[in-house]
């Protein structure tokens, strides 16, 4: 990742895309990607700017660390797409949610929308991919866990 080239673009001096870096085989493949990299248009960063406001720069740089570490998911009517949440270590905690969309001839995989959710919007979207069977990777089995034992 370029972070002058990202900083252009947050900025709205570039048009973009950016290189976000590459995504794993194994979760290109589920979404029908040939290709593994994730590019962030000007597009979606100007309807970002619009509809989440509160996406900084520095979020952004976040992107790679959200789709190496982050839960997956396969949304079950739309198989091109990926869903990641990640949940990052600050006080208190933030959470993200960042979908990526392969195009339909398999050659791109583009960020479709990046912003943040709260707490129990983090949590329902792990237990929806958990019912659905579309989870992919999870590194919060303590989410499934705890609504398993009935508590919140």
């Amino acid at each position: 990742m370029d972070e002058v080239e990202l900083a252009n673009l947050v900025a709205g001096t570039s048009d973009g895309p950016v290189d976000l870096g590459l995504l794993e085989s194994i979760l290109a493949a589920r979404i029908g990607a040939n290709r593994r990299r994730i590019w962030l248009s000007g597009y979606t960063v100007d309807k970002n700017r619009y509809t989440h406001p509160d996406i900084l720069y520095s979020d952004y740089k976040r992107v790679p660390a959200i789709h190496r570490r982050g839960f997956a998911a396969i949304i079950p009517d739309r198989p091109r797409h990926l869903v990641l949440v990640y949940r990052q270590s600050m006080d208190p905690p933030v959470n993200f949610k960042l979908v990526l969309k392969a195009s339909r001839d398999g050659e791109s995989i583009n960020v479709e929308t990046y912003h943040r959710v709260n707490k129990k919007e983090f949590a329902r979207l792990i237990r929806q991919a958990a019912k659905k069977g579309t989870i992919v990777r999870n590194p919060y089995p303590d989410i499934l866990e705890r609504k398993a034992a009935g508590k919140k």
